[in-house]
């Protein structure tokens, strides 16, 4: 059975103090062109490639980096091409692509004369090595997580998100509406693709906090999305801000009813029932796995303990519009309190 990570505990990853790759390769930039001092970056480059000290991946990372050398066949291809399309006075000009790579190699000349450089600052020396080495192993440039404010319930989701749970619900519903209508592998081909998304996206939903959304709050979000939704099947156009309510309710309901204590309960309540109908002379007997879980169920999830009884008796009576003076707090008009005489 998976269970998460105990406090401290780390999973998979780079362990703590171990230096990533760009780190790695640009101490042995750092040690190769102290060693070679005189070499061009072009030269540099297959002794990089060659280290025995760095990991081959990295040295796999800077191999393909480097510019394919042209054959003098296709050079000469090339250049007749290009004399045929373009004009005279662009024949002898050179391919922005090789203007692009002869830029950068001139530019990583500089760096490395800045590495090499004895004068200058260990730091100075060791930021132009890490230049060199991102251009070898470039940073990662994905699309950042966006932080989605909290409701008052405390329940944040992904506006996108929540209107595609919708609408795959929607579309399950058009295509049991359509189920004559397609194949039998078809449609559960299509119903299939559609449930798995839905399993997904609900592997991402955090429910809300159970000390703020409370049972009453639950029952409103069912309300309101039963009326929005009699709204649609009444051809009534919604605008932005109740189409975007919807999708946050339905989703919102969704990740309460995939809560395992919500849906422990709701077992809990449904095998009550069963037990009670069995008891009062009607309705069928729990099988023993039922009767295990009800009364596992039972002890984790026990009913609330009954309200405490009024300590401010007195008190109460005194202010009761039907109480004599005390201290005689006998009620009037009541028989089980007889009036004294």
């Amino acid at each position: 059975m998976s269970r998460g990570s105990k406090p401290g505990e780390r999973r998979g990853g780079r362990r703590r103090a171990t230096p990533n790759k760009r780190t790695v390769l640009r101490d042995g930039i750092l040690a190769v062109a102290a060693a070679k001092v005189t070499a061009t970056f072009r030269e540099f480059v297959p002794v990089l490639v060659g280290d025995q000290v760095l990991p081959d991946d990295i040295r796999i990372a800077i191999a393909r980096k480097v510019p394919a050398e042209k054959s003098k066949k296709a050079s000469a291809r090339a250049n007749k091409t290009r004399a045929t399309e373009a004009q005279a006075a662009e024949r002898n000009a050179q391919p922005k692509s090789d203007k692009d790579v002869a830029t950068t190699f001139a530019r990583l000349d500089l760096l490395l004369s800045i590495v090499r450089d004895q004068a200058a600052s260990e730091a100075g020396r060791r930021r132009a090595a890490s230049d060199i080495a991102e251009f070898f192993l470039p940073k990662a440039h994905g699309r950042k997580r966006t932080k989605f404010p909290p409701d008052e319930f405390g329940f944040s989701v992904d506006p996108q998100l929540a209107k595609e749970f919708r609408d795959i619900r929607w579309k399950i519903a058009c295509l049991l509406l359509e189920k004559d209508k397609l194949s039998p592998e078809a449609f559960a081909k299509r119903v299939g693709k559609c449930f798995a998304r839905l399993n997904a996206i609900r592997l991402v939903l955090q429910p809300p906090d159970p000390s703020k959304y409370s049972k009453k709050a639950f029952e409103l979000d069912k309300e309101r999305v039963r009326s929005l939704g009699e709204r649609r099947a009444s051809k009534d156009i919604l605008g932005p801000e109740a189409d975007m309510e919807e999708a946050r309710r339905i989703v919102r309901l969704e990740s309460c009813r995939a809560w395992p204590e919500k849906a422990d309960r709701a077992r809990l309540e449904e095998l009550r029932q069963k037990k009670l109908a069995f008891d009062k002379g009607f309705g069928v007997p729990l099988t023993p796995a039922e009767a295990n879980r009800y009364r596992y169920l039972s002890l984790f999830y026990p009913p609330d303990p009954p309200p405490a009884p009024l300590e401010s008796f007195p008190e109460f009576l005194e202010t009761h519009p039907f109480v004599t003076e005390w201290p005689y707090p006998w009620i009037v008009g009541n028989p089980n309190y007889p009036e004294p005489s």
